[in-house]
């Protein structure tokens, strides 16, 4: 069984945070911009988090609280008709994408080969994924 949740206080009909208390969070340091660089100075990987406990479910975009258990989310989204059973379907899709990717590399020709290995969709097929990649333009930042 899943779900299918909207919120009765904002309406929103995505997800469900799940809210620890206690936790700690372990992240990998990837890259350092001592001169500001990109977004944030710092920049981390492979984030784990270890110990807490569950504090409560709620709404993941107005913290409306639906429950302090697992058992309570299960019986709310039970009351409220929102526990479903999803159908699984195989939606094929065709487009034209065109995206700007911004890599670190030591020439271009190794900027554009991680580039085209960025620009990838997660599938459980590969052999399945099928589209063009042309470079379009290349250019130092």
């Amino acid at each position: 069984m899943n779900y299918q949740f909207t919120c009765p206080q904002c309406g929103y009909d995505r997800h469900i945070e799940e809210i620890m208390e206690g936790a700690h969070l372990c992240s990998k340091v990837s890259s350092i911009y001592p001169e500001g660089g990109v977004g944030d100075e710092i920049e981390t990987t492979e984030t784990e988090w270890q110990d807490g406990a569950l504090d409560r479910y709620q709404c993941s975009n107005c913290g409306f609280e639906i429950a302090k258990t697992t058992e309570d989310l299960i019986s709310w989204l039970k009351e409220h008709g929102m526990l479903v059973k999803l159908k699984n379907f195989e939606v094929q899709i065709k487009g034209e994408v065109t995206k700007t990717i911004k890599v670190e590399a030591v020439d271009e020709e190794t900027a554009i080969e991680r580039a085209h290995e960025l620009f990838t969709v997660n599938c459980e097929n590969p052999n399945e994924e099928k589209y063009d990649q042309e470079t379009i333009n290349t250019k130092e930042v």
